[in-house]
């Protein structure tokens, strides 16, 4: 019998115990691209025929999930049906991608993984919907605003040089970034006071090469302040939100990222910075090289740190520690995804307010269940916030550019 049969009498109820016993040794011996590929064909066979889960389900999850852990493709997860348990308190699972190609979503509520994958037949609990108040995912917005005050929005600007400025162009690039250049005839006291200020609303993002060579990916709800030309002896710009910086190697000027609450120095190296003033402490990640953080304002805790790469500073008005992040979350927003891990409703509810600019409430008692997952965030927010029913602990109701956050399901 072909095996995607056996999948298909599995999901709708039907396999016999022998059936079940052939499917299960024929599990053990898939490599991992193979077992990815059954758990996707597995899960949306559960999911568009509506199947509740059973013990024969449970079974076939498991034995995919035990085979995969074995070759080292997976962590320990729950069978279909199953909560898992963190710090003694109950908490559903949305559980991260399978698949780094396709768009894909899978939670797992009432004993059935739901799944969206682009390309395939979806259930239409998790279709995307143009409905009435959804809305879009950020894309890439800012306005720039030049030495003399003038304003460009970047976003409906024509790709060129968009201004010359004391010797330096601004160009915009055929991928919508935008980058400096210098002309040949910038003077040094001139540029040095050209300061320009990069600005993207809630629901932007965008991306600048400096004057240095440096690149900068500028979060939602952001701002970057920094001059035409680096020509003194050192290289700072200032930032309000969030970037991840790449930052061009020169050893002779060192550069300087300042922030409402302290500075980072580095010489040649990649790091994130979140400094949104409604996290409560700022973070500065390092992936590469080597960084110095330091308070303006030292507390009664460390005034400085220095970071070794997959460090992460947190700095408060008390002081500065160094922890070991998660790396993937970290980054998730730059590589395109909402990446929960521990995280209270509160925290993922401020990256979907600054992602698709809109503002939340809380009605009732405040969720206190700690969510995991991985979505895209090409979603509208509708897919967002569907996925984040289903897991029962919390629904949403949309008033206008307003989302209502109520504990329990509807």
């Amino acid at each position: 019998m072909q095996y995607h049969l056996l999948l298909q009498k599995q999901a709708a109820g039907t396999a016999t115990e022998a059936e079940l016993q052939q499917l299960q040794q024929w599990l053990q011996t898939l490599d991992e691209a193979t077992l990815r590929q059954v758990m996707r064909e597995y899960a949306l066979l559960m999911n568009t025929e509506r199947l509740q889960a059973t013990p024969g389900n449970a079974a076939v999850w498991q034995q995919i999930n035990a085979t995969l852990q074995q070759k080292g493709a997976l962590p320990q997860t729950s069978a279909p049906g199953i909560s898992s348990v963190t710090e003694n308190r109950r908490v559903r699972t949305l559980w991260p991608r399978v698949s780094v190609a396709a768009a894909v979503l899978l939670a797992l509520v009432s004993g059935t993984w739901w799944w969206m994958n682009r390309g395939s037949v979806e259930p239409a609990e998790v279709r995307t919907l143009a409905i009435a108040g959804d809305k879009a995912p950020a894309v890439n917005r800012a306005t720039l605003t030049l030495a003399d005050g003038r304003v460009i929005t970047l976003d409906s600007a024509a790709g060129g040089t968009l201004a010359q400025q004391q010797g330096m162009a601004v160009v915009k690039l055929s991928d919508g970034a935008i980058r400096y250049q210098s002309n040949g005839t910038t003077s040094a006291g001139n540029a040095a006071a050209a300061v320009n200020t990069l600005r993207t609303p809630r629901g932007g993002l965008f991306q600048v090469t400096l004057p240095d060579g440096s690149r900068v990916w500028l979060n939602s709800a952001s701002s970057l302040q920094y001059p035409a030309a680096f020509t003194g002896t050192n290289r700072t710009v200032t930032l309000s939100g969030e970037a991840y910086f790449e930052i061009a190697a020169d050893k002779s000027k060192p550069f300087l990222v300042n922030t409402a609450t302290q500075q980072v120095q580095v010489l040649g190296t990649a790091f994130n910075i979140n400094a949104y003033d409604d996290e409560g402490a700022t973070r500065t990640t390092l992936l590469q090289g080597s960084v110095q953080v330091a308070l303006h304002t030292p507390g009664n805790g460390a005034a400085q740190q220095k970071l070794s790469p997959g460090k992460q500073a947190v700095a408060t008005p008390a002081g500065i520690t160094v922890q070991q992040p998660d790396l993937q979350q970290v980054m998730a927003w730059k590589e395109g995804e909402f990446r929960f891990s521990h995280l209270k409703i509160t925290s993922i509810m401020r990256q979907i307010a600054r992602w698709y600019d809109v503002e939340v409430e809380y009605q009732g008692p405040i969720p206190q269940n700690e969510f995991y997952g991985v979505i895209p965030r090409k979603e509208y927010v509708s897919q967002i916030l569907k996925a984040l029913t289903l897991t029962k602990n919390v629904h949403f109701v949309m008033k206008g550019n307003t989302i209502v956050v109520i504990a329990g399901p509807a």
